[in-house]
């Protein structure tokens, strides 16, 4: 086998693991949608590549700006959201939105918020959203 390094994106993430005649190990198996942090960290691994990036810019303070706030749904709702969210199935991901967005009118803010970060397949912003959410109890949109 050459020493080329192989990744496999596999819109399955059962196949994450699996034995497979090829012999390729569980950790160059990518699930789909890409996370492209994920992605980037396994090319610099395999291709001993140290990346430099550029410091984000600062944010705008929140005392600055005032933003409306937004109610998180119930606890059990949240951890059903981040299941499909680790699992980066995003059909299943919009479904659940639609119903929390069902549920009650106070989270139709918390669920447009969401679905603008599903529609750029931002996984990681929905992962961290939620977080913020658990912390806090309410976010800013």
């Amino acid at each position: 086998m050459s020493d080329v390094p192989i990744v496999i994106v596999s819109a399955n993430a059962y196949d994450k693991g699996l034995d497979n005649p090829a012999g390729i190990p569980a950790e160059d198996f990518i699930v789909k949608p890409v996370n492209v942090a994920e992605l980037l960290d396994w090319i610099g691994r395999r291709l001993d590549i140290t990346w430099v990036t550029h410091a984000a810019p600062p944010a705008i303070s929140s005392e600055i700006v005032r933003r409306p706030q937004l109610e998180f749904p119930p606890p059990a709702q949240l951890e059903a959201l981040r299941e499909l969210i680790k699992l980066g199935y995003m059909r299943g991901i919009l479904q659940r939105l639609d119903e929390i967005a069902a549920i009650d009118a106070r989270y139709l803010a918390f669920a447009d918020a969401m679905r603008a970060h599903a529609a750029r397949f931002q996984l990681d912003a929905m992962a961290q959203f939620l977080d913020k959410g658990e912390r806090h109890g309410v976010a800013s949109v």
